[in-house]
């Protein structure tokens, strides 16, 4: 999904943890934690997710790397609503759900739009 403020996408990667695999990831490393939204925010997991969209971007032109992500607190079921009964992601649904969020992923770097605004 386009954002007509960037120009950026909303890829289907934005998710939260998947319920049974996030805790087995957890546990094999010694982190322990009471919710799905503190693993989602522990430091060792944003390390871990870091590492593999830095790895991910290896293959990928500038345009298309990922800058900036944030890990949702909770798990995308149809039942929660943002996924259809076939698991395709119900676009609408996650973007007025997920306002606050897309703000922090999709607002503009001020450098580059300095530079876009002196011509460099």
């Amino acid at each position: 999904m386009r954002n007509h403020q960037s120009g950026s996408t909303l890829r289907r990667g934005a998710q939260g943890p998947r319920r049974g695999v996030a805790p087995v990831w957890a546990k094999k490393r010694g982190i322990t934690v009471g919710s799905i939204a503190e693993l989602a925010n522990h430091p060792l997991v944003l390390q871990e997710v870091q590492r593999a969209v830095d790895a991910a971007n290896e293959h990928l032109g500038r345009v298309d790397q990922i800058e900036r992500f944030r890990i949702l607190p909770e798990e995308w079921t149809p039942l929660s609503g943002e996924l259809t009964p076939a698991l395709k992601m119900k676009r609408r649904v996650v973007v007025e759900k997920y306002v606050r969020e897309r703000r922090f992923v999709f607002k503009p770097d001020p450098g580059q739009l300095r530079r876009v605004a002196i011509g460099a």
